[in-house]
């Protein structure tokens, strides 16, 4: 038995020591226990932690420190995907009967900087084999996160101060916060906030204008209100401006109601007197401006003046001097000086303007009836639109009532015909559908608007000539005759014999009323044989040239002829003879000459005459030996080209001396 027993406790003996070195080891709750966090400080859904709080995680085994990285110990604000930067410890000593339960080991996390108050953040110990380890190696089998929030910060009221305009150059302010055992700090236009208490006095002496307090709180924890409570107040100790009275103007004639109006300081109260009496208040508004309506004004001169007094209770001296003087007499007639008497418009809708007495009321009437009325500026200037008058003539006259409700007699008549018809041609020429029209002929069209046509709407644009088949219109003056109510186009030159035209009056013609016609008017004529074209020039081509038999030819010059036929029976006059091109002043003729003491040169039916035609090289010192260019053209009195135009060419080889 003796034996047994002793054999009994050597077993037990054994196997306690086995346990304990296996504790020692590490190895027996590693064998069976799964390594899990056991705890979390803050908690789980924490409220209210400290913004200098560090972050524990504990666990059931020892854990091997370098498994715990900023890749699997971290923390971050919820919702955004950056990590924040923080050192981190690991703590194996702790014993397993501590009050931390079971636990054996804690792993700390301390941020770099003190977290943000009133956030909620996110703490993640990341498990699996990527994850933090106990010392033997044994891994937290799945991710650990948990998230809770920071204390809110304090919330600062002010309680008492001035505000608005006020004429002290001191201030004192009471605050509170919404956390207890708070500090402050205040700040004053801008100054750096510095630690005050509550009330906080300024003695002053304040500048003028505005100022901003702001104060903050601090709660014991050493959060402070990032939006600091501020109130705004402006020093005014000064006098403001005297007011101006600017309405009505002075001397001016009023009704027994009237209103009185001028300029002060923005938002102050402006009070009126005649004397000494008070004739009542009204404010100014941002701008400044204000006005106060008076009645029951007795006939004649009255004085006024006005003070003002701004926000902060500060009162002006007196404002000038207005005197206004209640009238019953009638106004002088009012005058209407626009449209022009006798005009047109073409829609029924337009505006008459004139003149009355300043600030007075016109009324418009057609007859006895009664268009509406306006009012004139302070320089007397009125205006009336009237809109949807019908077609025909109607005569307006206007009366003026002054303020004082004084109505004038009546103004001038003024006429004006409303035309709303589209104009139309009554008569073309040449007639549609002309032949054996003249060359030299115009183009005409003649209107039946019986008021007329708008001049200024007929012109080269609007009035053209083109010949069939050509999208070019011709050159050519365009005018109108009032009297007539004729417009003509004149051609720049000769229209070409032989030739079919299109004239085209376009929708952009419009009568004096305004209207424009409705479609475009076209008509078609075909011009006869030109006089002209029965004159032939020989040669076409001349040349002048002096040779080389000629070296010592010093002025360097030669003539030719040109002869002129006329091949028809009717005289063909010629008025003019030009000479064109780079080289023109080198050559002349003999008809340039005789042309210059007659108005022209006849030459009848069945004739020939012959025109002499000069060359003179380029004066001595230039290079004279080169070729010569030009154009001769024979024109009669209309401006047409008689015969073909004759090209002048000249080669010189001459002696430069």
């Amino acid at each position: 038995m003796k034996q047994t027993a002793m054999m009994t406790r050597l077993a037990v003996l054994v196997g306690a020591a086995l346990v304990a070195v296996l504790a020692l080891s590490g190895l027996a709750w590693a064998a069976t226990t799964p390594l899990a966090v056991t705890k979390t400080v803050p908690g789980s859904g924490a409220m209210q932690v400290a913004r200098t709080a560090n972050v524990q995680a504990y666990f059931n085994h020892d854990m091997k420190a370098s498994t715990i990285t900023s890749s699997t110990f971290k923390i971050r604000k919820q919702g955004t995907t950056t990590w924040l930067g923080a050192t981190r410890s690991v703590n194996n000593t702790i014993s397993p009967t501590s009050t931390n339960g079971s636990s054996q080991s804690v792993a700390t996390l301390n941020p770099n900087s003190d977290l943000a108050a009133n956030t909620t953040y996110q703490v993640l110990i990341v498990g699996g084999s990527s994850g933090v380890k106990d010392v033997n190696g044994n891994a937290l089998s799945a991710n650990k996160s948990w998230t809770f929030t920071t204390v809110p910060p304090p919330d600062t009221t002010i309680a008492s101060g001035p505000t608005g305009a006020v004429a002290s150059t001191s201030a004192t302010f009471a605050f509170s916060s919404s956390k207890p055992n708070s500090t402050f700090q205040c700040s004053l236009d801008n100054s750096t906030f510095a630690a005050c208490p509550s009330p906080k006095n300024y003695s002053g002496p304040l500048n003028q204008g505005s100022h901003t307090f702001r104060v903050r709180a601090i709660d014991a924890t050493g959060t402070q209100d990032p939006t600091p409570a501020s109130r705004s107040w402006i020093v005014d100790t000064l006098v403001p401006d005297a007011p101006a009275i600017t309405s009505p103007q002075e001397n001016g004639f009023v009704g027994a109601s009237f209103t009185l109006s001028g300029t002060a300081e923005p938002n102050a109260t402006v009070e009126v007197f005649e004397g000494t009496t008070s004739k009542g208040t009204t404010q100014t508004n941002a701008s400044g401006v204000w006005s106060k309506a008076l009645s029951g004004v007795s006939e004649g001169a009255h004085i006024y003046t006005a003070k003002a007094t701004d926000a902060a209770g500060n009162t002006s001296s007196a404002s000038n001097a207005r005197t206004v003087k209640v009238d019953t007499q009638a106004p002088s007639a009012p005058a209407i000086t626009s449209p022009a008497d006798n005009s047109y418009d073409n829609d029924g809708n337009f505006t008459l303007s004139g003149t009355a007495e300043a600030n007075s009321t016109v009324t418009i009437f057609e007859g006895t009836t009664s268009k509406g009325t306006t009012q004139t500026d302070a320089q007397g200037n009125w205006s009336k639109a009237l809109i949807g008058v019908a077609e025909g003539s109607h005569t307006y006259t206007a009366k003026a009532t002054d303020a004082g409700g004084n109505t004038s007699s009546a103004s001038n008549a003024r006429t004006l015909t409303i035309d709303t018809t589209p104009p139309t041609v009554n008569n073309v020429s040449p007639a549609n559908t002309a032949t054996g029209v003249a060359p030299s002929t115009n183009v005409t069209a003649t209107f039946s608007d019986a008021g007329g046509m708008d001049s200024s709407s007929i012109f080269e644009q609007t009035f053209t000539l083109k010949e069939q088949g050509s999208s070019s219109q011709l050159g050519a003056s365009v005018s109108y005759e009032p009297t007539t109510k004729t417009a003509t186009l004149n051609p720049s030159t000769d229209l070409t014999p032989n030739t079919a035209y299109t004239a085209t009056l376009t929708t952009g013609v419009k009568d004096a009323a305004g209207n424009a016609m409705v479609q475009e008017k076209t008509w078609s004529f075909t011009t006869g044989a030109n006089p002209v074209s029965s004159v032939t020039i020989t040669p076409t081509t001349l040349d002048l040239s002096v040779t080389s038999n000629d070296p010592f030819n010093v002025p360097c010059e030669k003539t030719g002829l040109l002869t002129w036929t006329n091949n028809g029976t009717d005289e063909v006059d010629f008025w003019d003879v030009s000479i064109t091109g780079p080289d023109a002043q080198y050559f002349s003729t003999g008809a340039q000459k005789l042309l210059l003491t007659s108005d022209y040169l006849g030459l009848s039916g069945g004739f020939s005459v012959k025109d002499e035609v000069k060359f003179t090289a380029g004066p001595t010192g230039e290079d004279r030996s080169r070729s010569y260019f030009a154009t001769l053209t024979y024109k009669d009195g209309n401006g047409a080209t008689i015969g073909s135009p004759v090209s002048l060419t000249a080669t010189a080889r001459c002696v430069s001396v």
